[in-house]
């Protein structure tokens, strides 16, 4: 037979194989070009991000003393008509322009590190930034001039002054206060400093925003056609100059279940944004004046977040906002010249004001308990100053783009350090005669708790807080508190290594208020914790006492109502805010050093663990350095006697369930009967 052999392979067909060494090099070069890739974009994404790990947890500097001023009120009595037809047109808005310096002044209080705006327009490096900061126990506007690194004081008195906004031709201050025992809203003439009452309903009236010809102010008002229980925000517009044809009444453009506000009006006149809860959460919607059908649509299509705080750009061309995502705050901003693309998230922040023609965001940076400002380039989110801790929360801000003269600057006070008095005006007096130097516990007169005491540092600044709670609340809500001082014979209320309520420095507010529909707690995320604002409701419902709720609140006792969704999340967060006056007693307890505390892992399952009532006054101490204050170190540190093991065995129980079995002998039975004996 033939000998039959196998082909040649093919040498073009099938190409030599690559060595080992070949294929090592290979895997080498591609793990060092990934491991460079991810290198280079968490860099990136660390100084994109670079303010949210610039916090430090120094106290923030506080408020001054202020005196109170007299001005001249001019009150003028209004009534709502809803409007069903098209505003009237307004002219676009002008952008101004001012001039840019070369060289940046640094004062002594505060120190900021300041960068001008890149390729500004000729004359747009200088501006004043409105906003409303804590002073003393209210709230008033200031002036920060962000090159010079200062704060003046505007305004003053016992009243709260917020939601400053600016007109178009740069003189007047649009504003809401509650001077006259209500809110409404005010005009501050910035030539003369002289104040006009534009509304004067017993209502509230804030948040106005100025249409381009500053001839009309949109604004947000609580309206309760149906009684004190049905009440709502819908958003109104107001004519600034008098009309004696209609008796100055307001427009009401808004007409929803849900609450509408936070309005802003749009450079070119025939927009408005506003945040709304018509649809369950709040959410940037947008009004079309020149619409009446279809005048209204949704624009940030975000329910997985709280949207808040829109502010159109100078040019009208960008909107921003703020959400929170993971517990991280965003600032978002959507093209309206595309409105079909998608938003864009800028950075992280909230509270957003434009500044520098549009090319610079200022906003606000909160922790748990402090709060910063700051600001970015845009678009480009280079960080132009260090963030400057503030005294407290920012209740609206508002760009002046044009820089201020000397007679502007002079006619208003430099504040060289913000104090807070109602802090900073507590005596301390501590304890003498202790061993150690330890401090004590005193009873708090009044004050109904398993064991009523605090430690001898923060008594006073409990009582104070206690006495402005029931000022502005119209009752003294803290007189009962669930948990105040609890000595070491007690067991931990959670089982936790340090409970701050054994210091005397914590305590747990009356949880009876969350179920009976006064007191309201909002969710709020700072990175992996959760921490939670306690809204309290106040006794007058007329207007003459707090403000309405602009969040919606978490219902934590939403877990024993039989939903098995709500028990497994611990809660559910409500479709709308409740009607009614609230008071922020988390912001009111800061202010006299009473902190929050974030939940612990199982708040879902145990609702003593989510420490929704829960504050504590550290003073900056540690856990131990508190405990030490009131304990010599050999209460905490005495070993406990452990019984010891037996010295001679113990036989162990059979772990047989029954005896052991045995056999029992049976009777053979046979199914043939025995054959009979013969």
């Amino acid at each position: 037979m033939p000998n039959r052999m196998s082909p040649m392979p093919d040498k073009e067909k099938h190409p030599p194989q690559d060595s080992s060494e070949s294929i090592h090099h290979r895997k080498r070069f591609w793990v060092v070009t990934v491991t460079l890739i991810l290198v280079l974009s968490g860099f990136w994404y660390f100084q994109s991000n670079f303010d949210l790990f610039y916090l430090t947890s120094d106290r923030l500097p506080q408020n001054d003393q202020s005196a109170n001023a007299a001005i001249n009120l001019v009150p003028t009595a209004v009534s709502p008509t809803l409007l069903t037809n098209i505003l009237p047109s307004a002219t676009p808005l002008t952008t101004p322009i001012i001039t840019p310096t070369t060289d940046i002044q640094s004062s002594p209080t505060p120190t900021l590190q300041t960068t001008l705006p890149h390729n500004t327009p000729a004359e747009a490096t200088t501006g004043i930034l409105f906003l409303s900061l804590l002073d003393t126990d209210h709230y008033h506007l200031f002036a920060f001039d962000p090159l010079q690194t200062r704060f003046y004081r505007v305004t003053r008195g016992n009243w709260d002054d917020i939601h400053p906004t600016i007109s178009p031709d740069r003189k007047i201050l649009a504003f809401s206060s509650n001077r006259n025992g209500f809110w409404d809203l005010y005009l501050l003439d910035l030539t003369n400093n002289q104040v006009t009452q534009l509304t004067n309903t017993p209502g509230y009236d804030a948040a106005p925003s100025w249409s381009p010809d500053g001839k009309w102010l949109v604004y947000e008002s609580y309206i309760t056609p149906n009684g004190p229980d049905s009440g709502n925000l819908e958003i109104f517009i107001h004519q600034v100059a008098p009309n004696p044809e209609n008796n100055n009444q307001p427009l009401q453009l808004t007409d929803q279940s849900g609450a509408d506000f936070s309005p802003v009006w749009s450079p070119a006149g025939r927009q408005i944004a506003f945040v709304s809860q018509r649809t369950g959460n709040n959410e940037i919607w947008l009004a079309d004046l020149d619409q009446i059908e279809n005048r209204f649509r949704n624009i940030s299509h975000n329910p997985q977040s709280t949207n808040q705080n829109p502010q159109w750009s100078p040019d009208g061309k960008w909107l921003a906002w703020d959400a929170r995502i993971e517990g991280i705050p965003w600032i978002f901003a959507w093209d309206s010249s595309q409105p079909n693309k998608p938003v864009m998230q800028f950075s992280t922040g909230s509270l957003p004001i434009w500044a520098y023609a549009g090319q610079t965001l200022f906003y606000e940076f909160q922790t748990p308990n402090h709060t910063y400002l700051g600001s970015y380039s845009f678009p480009k989110t280079e960080s132009q100053i260090a963030l400057q801790p503030l005294p407290s929360q920012i209740k609206g801000m508002s760009w002046l783009e044009k820089a201020p003269s000397a007679q502007f600057t002079d006619q208003y006070e430099l504040i060289q350090n913000f104090n807070n008095s109602s802090l900073s005006n507590i005596a301390l007096q501590p304890s003498i005669n202790i061993p150690g130097g330890r401090q004590r516990v005193l009873p708090l007169e009044g004050v109904r708790a398993p064991y009523s005491f605090l430690q001898d540092m923060v008594d006073d600044s409990f009582l104070a807080w206690r006495s402005q709670t029931n000022t502005l609340s119209g009752w003294d809500f803290l007189s009962q508190l669930e948990m105040a001082y609890q000595p070491l014979s007690s067991p931990p209320s959670v089982p936790l290594a340090e409970d701050w309520f054994y210091t005397g420095r914590a305590i747990a507010l009356e949880s009876g208020a969350l179920n009976s529909g006064w007191m309201f707690a909002i969710r709020e995320e700072f990175g992996a914790d959760i921490y939670w604002r306690i809204f309290l409701k106040t006794r007058n419902q007329d207007g003459s006492l707090g403000q309405p709720l602009q969040d919606l609140p978490f219902d934590l006792t939403a877990r024993y109502k039989g939903n098995p969704i709500a028990y497994d999340q611990g809660g559910a967060q409500l479709k709308t805010s409740p009607s009614g006056y609230y008071i922020d007693l988390t912001e009111l307890a800061l202010r006299y050093g009473w902190e929050r505390l974030p939940v612990l892992s199982s708040w879902r399952t145990n609702l003593l663990n989510s420490r929704f009532n829960e504050f504590v006054a550290r003073s900056g101490l540690t856990w131990y350095d508190a405990m030490m204050e009131l304990y010599p170190p050999e209460a905490l540190f005495t070993a406990t006697p452990l019984p010891p093991p037996t010295s001679t065995p113990t036989p162990a129980p059979s772990t047989s369930a029954y005896p052991t079995p045995t056999l029992t002998p049976s009777k053979s039975l046979s199914a043939t009967p025995s054959a009979a004996t013969p």
